[in-house]
């Protein structure tokens, strides 16, 4: 059992690693579905990636050196790889958030225009042509609701109410005729 955990812990180290690797192929591939940069949006900075970087490669390591038994250590590598997971998928859209030609990432998130089916989808339309509904609710704040084909109900949060009506603006003029 003590060389079965020994090879755990190296494949979850190497599993740690390739994490680290993966930011620089994880964002090469956005920006390559996502197109070119047309304008950035306001990125809301938490620093607790930067503390699970650390954390999630120690917890490892101690419990490695504690010689906690074997299923409580699977599960302990687990959470680290997985507390690791989401710090690198908050790095790297946090360095990617903007407007982009094909898309746009917000709060960690990565939205094509093409999957977009309707915005403020429970909201009454309105009069005009336009696609956005406009309800009591959402007039006046960041927050966006976006319908889309391939993740559903998305909900959104702009750091400012001028920030989301540029944002809107940018679709309208680029895309409300698709």
């Amino acid at each position: 059992m003590n060389i079965i955990l020994h090879i755990v812990t190296i494949f979850a180290f190497v599993l740690v690693f390739l994490e680290f690797v993966s930011f620089f192929f994880r964002k090469k591939k956005a920006l390559k579905k996502l197109g070119e940069k047309k304008k950035n949006l306001l990125a809301k900075h938490s620093f607790s990636f930067l503390t699970l970087f650390v954390l999630s490669p120690m917890l490892i390591g101690l419990v490695y050196v504690k010689k906690i038994d074997f299923f409580p250590s699977i599960i302990l590598y687990a959470c680290a790889i997985l507390a690791l997971e989401i710090a690198m998928r908050d790095f790297t859209t946090k360095k990617l958030q903007g407007i982009y030609e094909k898309g746009f990432v917000i709060n960690n998130k990565i939205i094509l225009y093409a999957d977009i089916i309707d915005f403020n989808p429970f909201a009454p339309k309105n009069n005009d042509d336009s696609d956005i509904a406009e309800d009591e609710q959402y007039i006046g704040t960041s927050r966006l609701d976006i319908a889309t084909e391939s993740k559903g109900l998305i909900f959104v949060d702009f750091s400012s109410t001028d920030e989301k009506d540029q944002f809107l603006d940018f679709y309208n003029s680029h895309f409300s005729s698709t």
